[in-house]
């Protein structure tokens, strides 16, 4: 994905966001895909976290890997239904509200990605908000998120590559 960050005086900063689904793994009698996502400038990882992923009818689910006592947590209530929210910790700390917003055509560069879902996050305190669009087939394809401090990221699709 293409980032920019931008600081809370404005000044600008282009990177890249990348995301690779590995191999399969079992937890808990559960199959889960490793998902590795980082943020690079000029091939320089800036931030890097690692989850175990699975999907089901009920949702979308994520384990934190190298977080000492990580558990499950649904991400996503499924079906995805406008006016839909559910709450869940980003962090043991940190809990996160979830609305979906509506249902939206998203086009970024000359590609039109139908039928967004279009999610809010909002955490505790309003210390951060991000405005995220889950295409169909390729997953997120757009992110606004501003944090407390006034820093914004925005991330758009640049690449997707199914996997085998």
């Amino acid at each position: 994905m293409e980032a920019k960050l931008i600081s809370p005086k404005g000044s600008e900063m282009p990177a890249v966001g990348r995301r690779v689904i590995e191999e399969g793994v079992e937890k808990d009698g559960k199959k889960y895909f490793r998902e590795r996502t980082w943020l690079e400038k000029d091939g320089k990882k800036l931030t890097e976290y690692t989850k175990l992923v699975r999907k089901d009818d009920t949702g979308f689910y994520s384990i934190m890997e190298g977080q000492e006592g990580a558990v499950e947590k649904r991400e996503i209530v499924l079906p995805l239904k406008v006016g839909k929210s559910w709450e869940f910790p980003a962090r043991p700390d940190f809990m996160v509200k979830c609305t979906v917003i509506g249902l939206e055509a998203v086009t970024i560069g000359s590609k039109t990605y139908e039928n967004c879902f279009h999610l809010r996050t909002s955490g505790a305190e309003g210390k951060y908000v991000e405005d995220f669009w889950e295409a169909p087939i390729e997953g997120s394809v757009k992110s606004e998120g501003t944090y407390a401090d006034g820093t914004k990221i925005t991330l758009t699709i640049k690449e997707f590559k199914a996997g085998k």
